[in-house]
Order: C-alpha cells, then structure tokens, then sequence
C-alpha cells in the first residue's frame, strides 16, 4: 500500500509543477480530481503532499495571475494581468464529522495546523501550515481572511457532503477535489460549491486528464471481502411503491402508519391504508366520468378523447394494483405456518398480511406482530376486501419444491445466530428495528453508534474488546472518519444503492486488513 501512496503523491506533484501533454493537446489547469477509493490513506496522501512542499510557489510577497477574454476562435483575445498578496497556506475543508480524525492525522505527521472556529483569529499566519475548517464556515472564513489574498493550496474533501452553492472570488496556486466518485461532479444537478472550480459542462475528455485514478493490483490490495445476497419475502407494503408518493413511502418504510393514514384522510372510520388507494382510485374515476358527461353534452371531441384515454390509464393502474396484492398472496406464504394464506387478515401497525388463523391465535394469546414486534389488539386487525380477489377465486397454486421464503427480520436473526460470538456492524433505518432485533435475540449486548467523536473512539476500542458484540448505526454519515479493519461482519437491513455500498465496503478496508469480511445484503 505504502507503494501505491507514493506513486500517486508523485504524479500529484507532477500535475502541480507544470502543463500536461497528452498527444497533440496540451492542458494547462490549476485544479486537479483525485478519484481514489477510500481505504487507501487518503489523508496520508494529502499529507505527504503538503510535506513535499515541491509546487510552484515563488517567495515573493504577492501572486501575479491573469484571465483571458477569447473571440473568434482565439484570432481576438483579452488578456488581463494583475498581482495581488498571497500566504503559503494549504486550506483543507471538509465534513464537521471529519474534523476530528484529520486533527489527529495532523498531529501524527507533525505538521503545524490551526483547526478554525466561529470568530476565530489567527495571528501568526507564518507558523501555520494548514488550516483545517469545516464546509459550512468556508464563506465567512474566505470574506474574512482571504478577501483579494490568494492561498497555496486549497483542498475538497469529499464535497458530496458539503451543503454549499455561494462561493467568494478566490486566488489559489492548486485546488484538489478529493471524492471516490468523480463522475459526481458531472452529473450533480444543482449548481454545488466544487463546480467553481470544475464547471458542470467542461469537456469530457479534459475531465478524464484533470482525474487521477489509479488501479490497484492483487498485491497492493487484496480483495478481501465476500458479498452474501439474501432473497427474502417480499414485505407488502412495497407494493404501495408506485401507488403512492415518494414521501408518504418513506413514511411508511420508517413505520409512521399513522401519519400516513393522515394524509389519507383518515378519520379512523378506516385504518386500511389499501381501501383508501382503492377508494382514491374510484374518486378520480368518477370525476373523470362526469367530465367526461359534461362534454359530450359540449359536443367537446377532443377533450373527451382526452379524458377517455386518462380514465383508460387510471383503470390500468387499478386493475394492477389489486392484481398485485392478489399475487402477494399466492407467491408469499404466511410467515408464521409457512403456508399458503387463507383468511387474508391485514395489520394496522405495519399493513402487512397474515392468516386469519394464525393471526387470531396471536391476539389471544396476547403476542405481538411478528413484522414490527407491535401489541396486537382485536381493532388492529381488518379482513382485506373480497374485491379484490374477485379475478380470480379460485386460484390453482402450482406445487413447488422450493422451501417458502423468510422474512428480513427471520432471515436476520439466522445471520445473527450463524456469525456467533462475532462481532458485527449492522445498518437499520430506526430505533425500532434495534429494540425489535435484541428483544428477538434476547439480549442486550449491543451499542448505537452516535454522539462524539471521542465517544464513537471508545465505542470503537471497546468493541475491539469485545465488550460488546452488535454495533447498529441508523446514519451512514456518522461513520465519515473511522474505519474498522479489525470486523469481519456487516449486514445492511437496508437494499443498498451501488454508492452506498460502496461507501460501507471501503470503511473496512484498512492498512491492516487481512481476513475476509462478509458482507451480508438483502433483496426481494
């Protein structure tokens, strides 16, 4: 690893010192991309950098730069020279949550830092190598101190975080965007804080030059981990996906039934989240309907050709969404007899489905729902509509030899009991999956990672000896800045998007990684 690093501090040292050439064209550029994955001494690299010292910066008092006006294909041009003063200082800006292990990186490496503040003030610019600040003070820090002031260096570190547009007019000897993505910048939307810099619709091919991505070989990074996929049951209220707003099912994922109910409409006369989509459903088509009258009686061909073909689509949609939740039934089976599900019986606390049997048993027994570990009461329970069934009532099931699906949570606590005494980092959406995973365990052996960075450090350390031995964390950004070479287990009760992944998968990559980690994933 330690060859890698100095390869790419090399040719960031070239990119610094002069032009690139790459066949017949020539690329002059203050601004470079460093596309590494992260796990491979990131800091480090920048570090050694700052140490190196080797760029392009004269001793004098001020900076002398120039921007050009081109006309005609470069036949007219403008050139505009000035000079203003300068300071040989690097800034690095980055995540708060990153703050704290760049500081130690710093003091490591013995290089003189100043971690600015709200207000603070720096007197002795010449003992001060790097400032170090967080994203969301860059525009008060950047008005304040280098108002017509050009700095050495200027570093991004992983900009995706940062929640920044304004930008002041800034002088720089070198910028450096520091992500593990750099097609980012490209296909960001809005207009981010790093497109100074890089702009959205700079040519593809100078982008690829500006990059620096470098390969990894077997023996520089091993591969060492091992994806585990899970097909589980298909949970019924992902059937609402494309019935429902974006928001009201982010909502319902997190369990916020009730508010989802709200929105609806509910007046509690009705607790079955399906029966008011149905029911929506109908509303839009029999205002469709008496449009469709009133032009007609209007003589409006096109309008009703219009809405004729809007009522078509509506009742597609319809059609569909019953078609969906009747195949539900019959490609899922009943996670507490592993049969087929007779009595279709709908849960208000979750809005998944169960056997009526099964499910009365639970109520009178006083148990709790086998989905979201809720109390189930007698009014917590509806029959679905037999409507919605009517396509097909008596449904043939053809017989088959695979053994019926598990639920995520069944599927989890099987992980769990096949990983041990193994310490483990697991990724839920709330609170409520903790408390419903350890009270299905049976333990409390468990940590949330948040607070501090010192706490999340001890947190850490104690989970090394093994003090404890599940480690939950609800937000992927509490994780910027700590890594954790030393687990074998993660499992994500999540799907995960490929960047999302990946950010996960880096985390556990370090210099001292040398077994495998299992990386457990579940999907439908």
């Amino acid at each position: 690893m330690e060859s890698y690093q100095n390869a790419i501090v090399d040719e960031m040292v070239k990119r610094e010192r002069g032009k690139q050439i790459h066949q017949n064209n020539e690329i002059y550029s203050k601004v470079g991309i460093l596309g590494i994955p992260n796990g491979v001494g990131r800091k480090k690299i920048i570090i050694d950098l700052i140490q190196r010292d080797a760029m392009k910066w004269s001793n004098g008092p001020f900076i002398f730069s120039s921007y050009e006006n081109i006309y005609n294909q470069g036949i007219i041009f403008r050139k505009n020279n000035f000079q203003c003063s300068k300071r040989k200082v690097n800034l690095i800006v980055c995540h708060r949550y990153l703050l704290p292990s760049w500081v130690d990186h710093l003091k490591e490496h013995n290089v003189s830092y100043h971690l600015y503040k709200n207000h603070s003030r720096i007197e002795n610019w010449a003992s001060i190598s790097v400032i170090l600040l967080r994203h969301s003070l860059l525009q008060t820090f950047l008005e304040r101190h280098f108002c017509r002031i050009a700095v050495q260096r200027i570093i991004l570190y992983n900009p995706q975080y940062f929640l920044l547009k304004k930008f002041t007019f800034l002088l720089y000897g070198f910028a450096w965007i520091v992500l593990d993505n750099p097609k980012w910048i490209l296909s960001s939307v809005q207009k981010h804080f790093c497109h100074n810099f890089v702009p959205v619709n700079i040519d593809y091919y100078i982008f690829r030059q500006l990059n620096i991505t470098r390969p990894f070989n077997d023996a520089e990074r091993p591969i060492l981990h091992q994806k585990c996929l899970y097909k589980c049951q298909k949970e019924i209220f992902l059937i609402l996906k494309d019935s429902i707003s974006s928001e009201l099912y982010d909502l319902l994922e997190r369990g916020k039934i009730e508010e989802v109910l709200a929105a609806f409409g509910s007046q509690l006369h009705c607790r079955n989240i399906y029966k008011h989509i149905l029911d929506d459903y109908q509303n839009k088509l029999d205002a469709i309907e008496l449009k469709i009258m009133r032009y007609e009686e209007l003589g409006l061909t096109q309008k009703i050709l219009n809405f004729q073909e809007k009522r078509h689509s509506l009742v597609e949609r319809m059609t569909s969404f019953k078609r969906r939740i009747m195949n539900f039934t019959l490609d899922n089976a009943c996670v507490i007899c592993n049969g087929q599900m007779k009595d279709v019986v709908l849960l208000h606390c979750c809005q998944n489905v169960l056997c009526g049997n099964c499910i009365l048993k639970l109520v009178h027994l006083g148990q709790a729902c086998p989905y979201c570990r809720k109390k189930l009461l007698n009014d917590s329970i509806t029959m679905l509509d037999e409507t919605i069934f009517s396509e097909n009532p008596n449904p043939v099931v053809a017989p088959t030899m695979n053994p019926p699906l598990l639920s995520r949570q069944e599927q989890l606590l099987r992980i769990l009991d096949s990983i041990g005494d193994e310490s483990c980092l697991l990724y839920v959406p709330n609170r409520e999956s903790i408390e419903m995973f350890m009270e299905d365990k049976g333990c409390a052996n468990y940590r949330i990672f948040q607070g501090r960075y010192l706490e999340k450090k001890l947190m850490i350390e104690s989970l090394k000896q093994s003090q404890f031995q599940y480690l939950f964390v609800m937000d992927h950004l509490e994780l910027l800045g700590f890594k954790f070479p030393h687990l074998h287990n993660f499992i994500s009760f999540i799907p995960l998007k490929m960047e999302l992944e990946n950010f996960f998968l880096h985390k556990f990559y370090g210099e001292h990684r040398e077994s495998i980690i299992h990386i457990h994933l579940f999907h439908f």
